[in-house]
């Protein structure tokens, strides 16, 4: 697997990236993704760009977050038909170092490429 990142870092917290990855699998398919995102770095960083020593933590991480994700799903086919994918996402600090996730994930409409389920994470 390989992977290119490039950030650029604003004045004012904010992040632009691009990243790309490329899996060469031996014996399988090849897969490429270019992916790009916007960041916010919600603790202030000292000085512009990415930071020299992680925050000091003397409490949990984190305490309640919910996100919303939405997508798109492309099915591997000729006529690459694509539709709506989202999921929720309910995270929850349980110690100093440790988080609990359950979400709720959903993707596509067609029989081959359709995906509903939960997952959990410790």
């Amino acid at each position: 697997m390989f992977t290119l990142r490039a950030a650029y870092y604003f004045d004012n917290r904010w992040i632009a990236e691009m990243k790309l990855n490329r899996v060469q699998a031996f014996g399988g398919p090849d897969t490429t993704a270019l992916l790009f995102g916007i960041g916010y770095q919600l603790d202030a960083p000292e000085g512009r760009g990415p930071r020299a020593r992680p925050v000091p933590r003397t409490t949990n991480v984190t305490n309640n977050e919910v996100t919303v994700m939405l997508g798109t799903t492309i099915l591997n086919s000729p006529d690459s038909e694509s539709n709506l994918a989202e999921s929720i996402e309910y995270c929850r600090g349980l110690w100093h170092y440790v988080d609990f996730t359950a979400s709720y994930l959903h993707e596509g409409g067609h029989v081959q490429s359709r995906r509903d389920g939960i997952a959990a994470q410790l």
